[in-house]
This record gives C-alpha cells, sequence and structure tokens, in this order.
C-alpha cells in the first residue's frame, strides 16, 4: 500500500526511467559549470547590492536571490518584465516574516548558461524598479 502511495507502483514507468537516465549522461558533466556559473551570478548580485544573493556563495546551482520590496509589487513588476522582455526571472515567490521584502529561488541550468551575471543584475534592476514606481 505505502509503495503505491509513494509512487512506486506506477504502471509504464519507463519512459520515466528513459528520460532519468538521459539527463545523467546529458547534464551530469555540466552541473560543474551550472554551479560556477550560479557562483558568479550570484557574486554579482551580492557585489551590487541592490538584491542579496544566499547562500553566499551557492554550495550547488541553486540559490535564493532576497529582493528589498512587496511580494504584490514584485509579482505585479516580474509579468511586466515578462510581457516587455520575454525574460521570466522567477517562477514563484516566497514571502518573508517582513512584508516588505520577499525572494525567490534561482535554479542555474541550460538556459540561464545565456545570460551573463551583469545582464541578471540588469534585469534585477529593472525588476525593482518596475516594483518601486508602480508602473
Amino acid at each position: 500500500m505505502w509503495r503505491a502511495r509513494l509512487g512506486g507502483a506506477i504502471h509504464d514507468a519507463w519512459p520515466l526511467a528513459l528520460a532519468g537516465l538521459a539527463g545523467l549522461d546529458d547534464l551530469l558533466p555540466r552541473m560543474p559549470r551550472f554551479r560556477e556559473h550560479a557562483i558568479a551570478i550570484a557574486t554579482a548580485i551580492n557585489t551590487d547590492g541592490v538584491a542579496l544573493a544566499w547562500p553566499d556563495p551557492p554550495q550547488t546551482p541553486i540559490f535564493h536571490v532576497h529582493l528589498p520590496a512587496s511580494k504584490e509589487n514584485v509579482e505585479r513588476a516580474g509579468a511586466d518584465l515578462l510581457a516587455a522582455h520575454g525574460v521570466q526571472l522567477f517562477p514563484r515567490l516566497l514571502t518573508t516574516a517582513d512584508p516588505r521584502r520577499c525572494s525567490f529561488e534561482v535554479t542555474v541550468g541550460e538556459q540561464a548558461m545565456a545570460f551573463s551575471p551583469e545582464e541578471v543584475v540588469t534585469l534585477l534592476h529593472e525588476l525593482l524598479d518596475r516594483a518601486g514606481s508602480g508602473q
């Protein structure tokens, strides 16, 4: 019963296993580059000071970006940024105990490799400008 509840009794699970094996062959060798790029992006964010990337430095290709703006304003600004540039910085925002702040998680993978750390900082500035100006 518990095996089924936890997904262990999936009929026709071979496509998932095949995709997992392909991911190991394809993505695993690139993980060090993804982590190096995550460190570069986080360093650029922290050096600029407009936001805070944590942990510093990232230990994996995943880190959080903490913003000095409310979740509602950043959600609206993120939608505006997506409409203007076709770039989505975050899929969802996390709230904090301080209602004037929010955060999101960054996972550096193939798509993030197309953005330089400086471009990410520029996008964060635009995001926060839009969040603060009420555009």
